[in-house]
């Protein structure tokens, strides 16, 4: 909570089933984002069986002790995990909620297991790369297939299961106030929706300087996504490095980001930043930093941010 009363929530992102104990530990509100294609990891890159992922699961459910849990569908692809096809450019191809979408049966599958995790805590499922709302409608199909499965076995699970979409492409941005119809919430995805307003490879070292999260356009989108979440009355998460980025949460709490998914190490932290600043402090910054990004003076937003770490 900031100085002057404003609730933030601090969740964690979370690897493995292992990390529960030390999210309790530090005082997560929750889990806003657990990876699951770090299973592939776990299981040495061989395919997860849906058992196998929904013990995961479950566990994840029980340790975080009725504490949200939002699982992420496999975001294979691009950087993460081989699809095993051939791309020349795989972070504009086959990757997160399309390859699962042309994989229905194993897409089925993991949806399945998610369902039975959910009969054992408060979980939430989180679908990668979204570009517009036929994609959650299509996943809704199928998940309503793996409820009427589970029905009929006469398993449990929570039938009101919510379904969110993380928003890092600029066609999500764009298409938000579409996307809010069929979406139960929103996650900001920062690495990879900074990646592709920029039209950047962040890992390119001739271009790397572009990956500037300060640049308006970047700055713009924030902005425009805590505003359609407010117009359809979305809960909205922000997860990526800048959640964890100590010099940007102030910025992020002075736009309206109400829930932060960070890094376990850097609960405490960022939580000691919250509690240090009120909503008018960080309306000033906003404005500061929204005017020398304008002015593409990089250089001076870097000094400003020091100074507020001296003052």
């Amino acid at each position: 909570m900031s100085k002057d009363g404003i609730r933030v929530r601090i969740k964690c992102n979370l690897e493995t089933e292992l990390d529960c104990e030390q999210a309790i530990k530090f005082g997560a509100e929750g889990v806003g984002l657990f990876r699951s294609e770090s299973l592939f990891l776990k299981y040495q890159d061989r395919n997860v069986s849906g058992e196998e992922q929904f013990l995961a699961y479950k566990a994840i459910a029980e340790g975080m002790q009725d504490k949200p849990v939002i699982i992420r569908t496999f975001d294979i692809g691009a950087d993460k995990f081989s699809t095993g096809e051939l791309e020349e450019n795989p972070f504009l191809g086959n990757r997160g909620i399309r390859y699962s979408l042309s994989n229905p049966e194993w897409f089925s599958e993991q949806l399945t297991a998610i369902l039975r995790a959910s009969a054992f805590g408060n979980v939430s499922i989180l679908l990668p790369m979204i570009t517009g709302p036929g994609e959650i409608v299509r996943t809704r199909e199928l998940l309503e297939e793996c409820k009427r499965g589970l029905t009929s076995k006469k398993e449990k699970y929570n039938k009101k299961i919510k379904i969110g979409a993380m928003i890092e492409t600029p066609a999500a941005v764009a298409a938000l106030d579409l996307i809010a119809r069929e979406a139960d919430f929103f996650s900001v995805g920062t690495n990879d929706l900074l990646q592709y307003i920029m039209a950047v490879d962040r890992n390119n070292i001739h271009v790397s300087s572009l990956y500037n999260p300060y640049h308006i356009a970047f700055l713009r989108a924030l902005i425009k996504i805590v505003e359609v979440s407010r117009d359809y009355d979305k809960p909205l998460s922000l997860c990526g490095e800048l959640a964890s980025d100590t010099d940007f949460t102030i910025f992020l709490i002075g736009i309206g980001i109400r829930e932060l998914s960070v890094s376990i190490p850097f609960l405490n932290p960022i939580r000691k930043i919250v509690r240090s600043i009120s909503l008018h402090q960080a309306g000033i910054l906003v404005k500061k930093i929204l005017e020398l990004s304008e002015e593409e003076n990089y250089e001076n937003i870097e000094a400003f941010l020091f100074s507020k770490h001296l003052s």
